[in-house]
């Protein structure tokens, strides 16, 4: 027997198609830890740590745009109306940071970014130090851990991500650079063969 749906429900559902397409964020069922790391509102540096392929990176590339979009669905106290600063902090490893860059990628919507933003499969966003830029004025900065704490000297951010472990020097300039903002910091880990003691005090 042959089913014909309603023309209103078709539209629909050709409706959110597209727009799923242009938002895979949208279309994710979240697992507890990463709920429960996303909806973190506090002051303090919020961790994640788990195993390996557990969705940490996928947790954090939400994080950072959906706070440079303003509008963040599970933690209503993040500013709108006007742009943010972000930076994320990579693994030292190159294709790892690539890696994240491209998972960074492909769940954004396009349409958010300006138009001369590139990516390459091979080194990830154009520049020394790549900046990705959202139409609404919000940034993201990119690093590499190996950069070390130098490398966010004199600059100032509303959120900071850390993917993997990195030095306590490093967290510690990550943590001055959003103190004048008001932000925070958010760090998503594998500890394997790098145990990081030093960052049960902040995180807790």
């Amino acid at each position: 027997m042959k089913i014909t749906l309603p023309k209103s429900l078709l539209t629909g559902l050709a409706a959110m198609e597209t727009h799923l397409s242009k938002n895979p964020l949208d279309s994710i069922a979240w697992l507890p830890g990463q709920l429960a790391w996303l909806s973190d509102r506090g002051p303090k540096p919020k961790l994640y740590r788990a195993g390996v392929r557990s969705g940490k990176s996928l947790a954090a590339v939400a994080e950072v745009n959906w706070r440079c979009l303003g509008s963040h669905p599970f933690n209503p106290t993040i500013p709108t109306g006007r742009p943010v600063r972000c930076a994320f902090i990579t693994s030292d490893k190159q294709a790892q940071g690539v890696q994240i860059m491209r998972l960074f990628w492909e769940m954004l919507n396009k349409e958010d970014l300006v138009e001369d933003v590139e990516f390459s499969e091979r080194t990830g966003f154009r520049g020394h130090v790549p900046v990705v830029l959202y139409k609404n004025g919000s940034s993201v900065t990119w690093y590499s851990n190996n950069a070390g704490p130098k490398a966010l000297q004199g600059s100032e951010y509303d959120y900071i991500q850390i993917d993997e472990p990195c030095s306590q020097e490093l967290f510690e300039e990550a943590r001055n650079r959003v103190r004048n903002t008001g932000g925070t910091v958010g760090i998503t880990l594998t500890p394997l063969h790098l145990p990081v003691p030093w960052l049960q005090e902040y995180c807790q």
